[in-house]
This record gives structure tokens, sequence and C-alpha cells, in this order.
């Protein structure tokens, strides 16, 4: 019986050659992340007090090139206020931040909820820190202790407090009277 593995070995190792110039370009036309964490926090500070709070199950920052920052995989964010206290949390799975323009954009399953427990869903939502506002011109479908809003359109102040609809498609009242 011939022993055919020393053959086989010899075969592989010499199939197996990189060209310096194919990795080169394959490298250079991939946008590599800088930086790369998993299941990270990430801590925004104004004057020393905590304006928001981030955690992502990854994290990539990219240097050179927009968004500078990627969050994938159960992005949660918390805003507070100036006396430390949450204002509204945004729920995603992903999200792309522009650091220099002060913009994020919250993509797939994105959930805002204020501190009043109205809730905001939607597919996609840009956060405008300069203008201080959240908008969006999906569907949205908004929650309060008393009705459910659809619509298509939606623009608020940055803690969800006050907002406005585009395009109202629908509304169900909540409320009931039982006299």
């Amino acid at each position: 019986m011939i022993n055919l593995i020393p053959f086989f070995i010899i075969i592989l190792f010499s199939a197996c050659t990189n060209d310096p110039n194919v990795v080169q370009e394959f490298v250079a036309n991939k946008e590599l992340p800088a930086e790369e964490t998993e299941n990270a926090e990430i801590l925004i500070t104004t004057d020393g007090k905590l304006r928001v709070k981030i955690y992502s199950e990854s994290i990539k920052r990219f240097e050179n090139t927009e968004p500078e920052l990627i969050l994938n995989g159960n992005v949660r964010i918390t805003f507070y206020d100036n006396s430390k206290a949450p204002t509204s949390m945004l729920n995603s799975n992903y999200v792309e931040v522009y650091e220099k323009e002060n913009i994020m954009i919250a993509r797939d399953d994105v959930v805002l909820i204020s501190n009043e427990s109205d809730k905001l869903e939607t597919e996609k939502l840009v956060l405008n820190e300069q203008k201080e506002k959240v908008y969006t011109n999906e569907k949205v479908i908004i929650t309060t202790k008393n009705e459910v809003i659809k619509g298509v359109g939606f623009e608020s102040n940055l803690d969800f407090s006050d907002y406005k609809l585009s395009k109202i498609t629908g509304v169900i009242d909540l409320s009931f009277n039982s006299d």
C-alpha cells in the first residue's frame, strides 16, 4: 500500500503561495478599523458632567474616513441632563457616528424612549447634536400613555419631550371610560 499523505502535503504547500501585490491590493481596498472592541461602554461628558452613556456589543473606530465610529449589536444609548438624570434612551442594532458633523445615525429596530415613557419605533433615526434635533423621514410608531400614532416623518428635541409628525397615517386612542 502506498502512503499518499506526504504526496498531498507537498501539493498543499506548493499550492499555497501569496503574491505580495495581490495581498497589498486586497488590504488597500478594505477600510480596516484603527481600533475595534467588543462589549464596550463609552461615557461622554461636558464640563465634567455625564451627558451620554453608550453601550455596544461591537465598536469600530476608523481614521480618515466617515463614519468615524460604527456601533453594531445591541446598541444602548442613554442621554442625561445637567443633574445626571436620564432624559431619554435609544436602542438600535446599528449606529454610525459622524464626529465632525456631530451626527449619529441609528438603523435597524430603532427605539427611542423618553423619561415620560413615550416610545418611538422606526428603522432609521438621525441625531444632530448641533441642532439639538432628532429626526427621520421613515415610517414611525409613537406610543404614549393614551394613544398609538403612526406616521411618516418625525422631528423632536434631543430628550423626545417636544415632537412633531409630518404625515400622520393613523391614531389609536388607548384611553377609555368605564361609565
